[in-house]
């Protein structure tokens, strides 16, 4: 473990010491090792990769089993030795075997996951707000807010969170000790305790609670007046009411000249909210998260689909061997079989794996190359089908 700690830090730029404190802790978060890799040369380990268990969101608001994947690091010392590869295809054949339709993962480098059959599936961009010069269209807040402690977050926000990624395709599932590891319940050795943060529970007029918001506050006085910046962690909401409420109550706090939400869905748009719509704007907009199909038939069939569509597949999939589908779906129902049909529309399986989630276009891989179309107009209507209404968003890093 400790070893294994060592490449993960050292390949992350956190140094390569490693103390008895950390490794306790990596014990109780890693608490299936049966999904944790070590690559090893020579006797010592010099890679490593991990993965846990969770449910996605797929469009339609079923869930799918899924591989999350994470720590995947090579020692600066063994680059370009074939490890990675290795470690990729080991972890992708055991999840398959373990029934799990996909896999997911944050990338530190775009060009490094396509050539495992990951796709671009859901970015994520920071909404900024100009809370001095925003002016709602309608100010007044309709719900309950309560600035609550750490426990009492702790022990509230799990049920306002399920709610919201059951009905978010992208999202997925929280452990226990993610919940705990993540609001600070069980910090990180080496971590110092927040200094500012704020949590914020909302409630609709009845009182149910229906979502909350955890943020931190810096800045400084100039001129002797107070210009404070709230860095937004987390915000969820069960339904629109509470999302503008929250947006009320965060641009009201006194003191504070901007809001930066962290993470948020590309298609978050609050302009609408204001008198001057050009108090608002999104920024760093970047890849969040990558997506391998492992059953591309179950995962295709899992999902629902915008418009009614039926269309042969013919997917490449060098590790897993692809194959040819005929898709049959709506916005009820679906199902994906193997045909020897002629093909409608021919791709890579990074491509069905970034348009999986419904937040990718399939026209950019058209002009790259990565799409072949067999019959005129298939790719518009498999693009019509898989996209949807509103964009895929994944709050939960790991």
């Amino acid at each position: 473990m400790r070893d294994y700690l060592v490449s993960v830090q050292t390949a992350f730029h956190m140094g390569s010491d490693v103390s008895d404190e950390q490794v306790e802790f990596a014990r109780t978060y890693m608490n299936d090792l049966s999904r944790r890799l070590g690559a090893f040369v020579d006797g010592s380990l010099c890679g490593t990769s991990g993965s846990f268990a969770t449910e996605l969101t797929v469009p339609g608001f079923n869930t799918i089993p899924l591989a999350a994947v994470t720590q995947v690091t090579v020692l600066p010392t063994h680059r370009r030795r074939g490890l990675l590869r290795e470690m990729m295809e080991y972890q992708l054949r055991d999840a398959q075997a373990r029934g799990e339709l996909a896999a997911m993962l944050i990338a530190a480098e775009w060009p490094i996951y396509g050539r495992f059959g990951y796709g671009m599936a859901i970015e994520a961009a920071m909404t900024v707000v100009d809370a001095d010069a925003a002016v709602f269209r309608d100010p007044q807040i309709r719900g309950s807010l309560e600035v609550v402690d750490l426990p009492t977050l702790r022990t509230l926000a799990p049920e306002p969170f399920d709610r919201h990624r059951l009905m978010t395709p992208g999202a997925i599932g929280r452990e226990p000790i993610a919940w705990d590891i993540l609001t600070g319940v069980a910090p990180r050795p080496g971590d110092d305790p927040p200094k500012n943060r704020v949590r914020v529970l909302h409630r609709d007029p009845a009182g149910a609670l229906d979502g909350y918001v955890v943020y931190e506050t810096s800045g400084d006085w100039v001129h002797n007046r107070p210009k404070l910046k709230v860095d937004v962690l987390e915000m969820i909401a069960n339904n629109d009411d509470a999302a503008v409420d929250l947006w009320r109550f965060l641009c009201a706090i006194d003191w504070v000249s901007e809001i930066q939400a962290h993470a948020r869905a590309v298609d978050e748009d609050v302009r609408q909210l204001f008198v001057d719509g050009r108090v608002a704007h999104q920024a760093h907009r970047n890849d969040r998260m990558w997506v391998r199909l492992l059953d591309v038939p179950a995962a295709l069939a899992a999902r629902r689909y915008e418009v009614p569509v039926s269309i042969v597949l013919d997917v490449n999939d060098p590790l897993f061997g692809g194959g040819r589908f005929r898709l049959e779906g709506d916005p009820d129902e679906a199902t994906c079989v193997a045909t020897d049909e002629a093909a409608d529309v021919a791709l890579n399986v990074d491509v069905l794996g970034a348009a999986y989630l419904g937040g990718s276009p399939l026209h950019p891989y058209v002009i790259a190359g990565s799409i072949k179309e067999r019959t005129d107009g298939a790719v518009a209507r498999l693009d019509q089908a898989m996209r949807t209404a509103r964009a895929p968003w994944a709050t939960t890093g790991f």
